[in-house]
């Protein structure tokens, strides 16, 4: 019943819902009407309860009188009591659903990329996140509260965040908290790793180590390292043109250990590739590399770093 009285006060009625309207209101006046409508909402809802539907055979008799005592209404209105326990009862079911649905638990929905894949996410905020492979993110359906928290589980991502002035975007990684208001960022935090990572590309953002209060702000083209052993954060700066790469499924590797390079090459390609030669694991790698096959790229590093490699099959590669 409900909709039926806001669609006429919105000026949506069919012909017949319109009929029926003046039939339950006892008037074929459109003004009347939606006078009779409007006050029945106004003075209608916490007072009712099903045990005394009387209430509003009083209030609806009050509703006429004062149009009667206007001196173009010549006509009585007979209100079934009926129509305003109807609205009230909608009302107040209504508002006890608000009410029940702000004191549930909020739905979590969780987003993995799988290994060989990226994923594009959309929150309810309208804020976008690029998951890079082998990567995990854990968001609610609705944000309430006083921020808009997610959680990288694992992995990499890269943020473009809707501005909320009155709402901070709140990452959670394993060891830190980054807040923004509205901007564009990258944040790789793998659990294996002995380094979260936060690069900014617009705008402004606030790392918070997890056992610190203290607070690290970052603008366009700076990245926060964490040292996840000693909760220690340097910065340093970063070509801007570099800043998540992958996305356009390059490649690219600065100083990092060799270790480190063939984990990322794992999630990328979705194969396993295991170290024989203990000595190659620190061995650093500086490479741009564009989108191409696994053994192109595996051809280019071992040139650099001095090592062979054996395709057992399309799953397993080995290193010495």
């Amino acid at each position: 019943m409900l909709s039926s009285y806001q669609r006429f006060l919105e000026g949506k009625s069919s012909e017949e819902e319109l009929r029926q309207l003046f039939k339950d209101f006892g008037t074929t006046d459109e003004a009347t009407l939606r006078v009779l409508i409007k006050e029945a909402f106004e003075n209608t809802g916490t007072e009712y309860t099903s045990s005394q539907p009387d209430k509003f055979q009083g209030l609806f008799q009050k509703i006429s009188d004062r149009i009667d005592d206007r001196p173009h209404h010549k006509k009585t209105f007979i209100v079934n009591w009926r129509i305003a326990a109807s609205i009230a009862a909608t009302l107040i079911i209504a508002g006890g659903y608000y009410l029940w649905s702000l004191s549930r638990p909020v739905e979590m929905k969780t987003v993995t990329a799988a290994y060989g894949k990226r994923v594009e996410v959309f929150l309810p905020d309208s804020s976008e996140v690029w998951l890079n492979s082998g990567s995990t993110l854990q968001y609610p359906v609705i944000f309430q509260g006083k921020t808009r928290l997610v959680t990288l589980k694992e992995g990499e991502a890269f943020f473009v965040v809707t501005h909320d002035a009155h709402k901070p975007f709140v990452v959670q990684t394993g060891k830190t908290n980054v807040s923004v208001l509205g901007t564009s960022f990258e944040i790789a935090a793998f659990t294996k790793e002995p380094e979260t990572l936060i690069t900014v590309s617009t705008g402004k953002v606030g790392v918070v180590p997890a056992s610190s209060a203290q607070s690290t702000f970052l603008l366009p083209g700076e990245r926060a390292i964490l040292d996840k052993a000693t909760n220690v954060i340097r910065t340093v700066k970063v070509d801007m043109a570099d800043i998540a790469v992958w996305r356009q499924g390059r490649l690219l590797f600065d100083d990092q250990p060799l270790a480190t390079v063939m984990a990322s090459l794992e999630r990328k390609y979705n194969v396993r590739i295991e170290i024989k030669n203990s000595r190659l694991l620190n061995e650093k790698v500086t490479m741009r590399l564009g989108n191409q096959p696994l053994d192109n790229v595996l051809t280019a590093i071992s040139f650099s770093n001095h090592f062979t490699f054996k395709k057992i099959n399309e799953q397993l590669i080995i290193v010495n």
